[in-house]
């Protein structure tokens, strides 16, 4: 139903019964002030529900709370009537609610559960206010201070930790003994002894065990210094050998 319609038939229905009243105690029912003084602090049944009236004159106000049934998807959560008679007529009005609020008492009534979302109720404000005066706009100075000191110290020690591990590693690949250096699998110094052998074989005074020893020593150094002053030693005393056995 329209709510202006209710609304009109409710006011009608309390001049029908205020002017009721001024005729059955003989009062003139063209003055104005016994019919309203009727319609004053009193409460009457009408087709909204129970309609009071404060001393001013004024309606106090009703609310019916309706409720989603998740169940039936309708409006529909309990059913209550209100049974009245007005010139021998009955009337059944049928409310559907899940509370209803009286204004002349002031009391709320909850007919059935709520369906609240989620379980339970809404809270009364957001958690940072109607005007966000609840939540600060920024954090203070010293948190980004030891926010970011704390960054920084965490990328100092996942530094630290790398390069220690990389350095372990490298210790433990040095320390292996049958790890076997790139410069040993160079033939540069193996061609550099072939050459010098040549050179000292087109002189007659070579030493063969010399050589001998030679080759070997290279081929099991690591290419160190000690190798090479071996080396500048042996070519010399075959050089010495051989200039003494032509001139001496």
């Amino acid at each position: 139903m329209n709510n202006f319609i209710s609304a009109f038939y409710d006011a009608l229905l309390l001049y029908a019964i205020a002017l009721n009243e001024t005729l059955s105690e003989g009062l003139d029912p063209r003055n104005g002030y016994n019919i309203t003084s009727k319609m004053w602090s009193r409460t009457f049944v009408g087709i909204t529900g129970n309609v009071s009236i404060d001393e001013n004159g004024d309606r106090y106000s009703d609310y019916s709370l309706l409720d989603l049934d998740p169940q039936q998807d309708k409006f529909v959560v309990s059913l209550f009537s209100l049974n009245f008679e007005l010139n021998l007529t009955h009337i059944s009005i049928i409310l559907i609610e899940v509370a209803y609020y009286s204004g002349a008492s002031n009391e709320l009534k909850q007919v059935t559960e709520f369906h609240w979302v989620g379980g339970r109720p809404p809270k009364d404000s957001p958690i940072c206010g109607w005007d966000h005066s609840k939540c600060p706009e920024g954090y203070p100075f010293y948190v980004y201070l030891l926010s970011g000191s704390a960054i920084f110290i965490l990328i100092l020690m996942s530094g630290f930790i790398y390069f220690w591990r990389r350095y372990r590693l490298e210790a433990e690949l040095a320390a292996m003994s049958w790890k076997i250096r790139w410069e040993d699998l160079d033939g540069d110094e193996l061609k550099k002894d072939k050459k010098k052998s040549r050179r000292i074989r087109r002189l007659h005074g070579f030493n063969f065990e010399s050589e001998a020893l030679l080759r070997s020593y290279s081929r099991t150094s690591n290419g160190s210094e000690n190798v090479r002053i071996f080396s500048f030693l042996l070519n010399f005393h075959n050089f010495m050998f051989f200039f003494c056995f032509k001139f001496c």
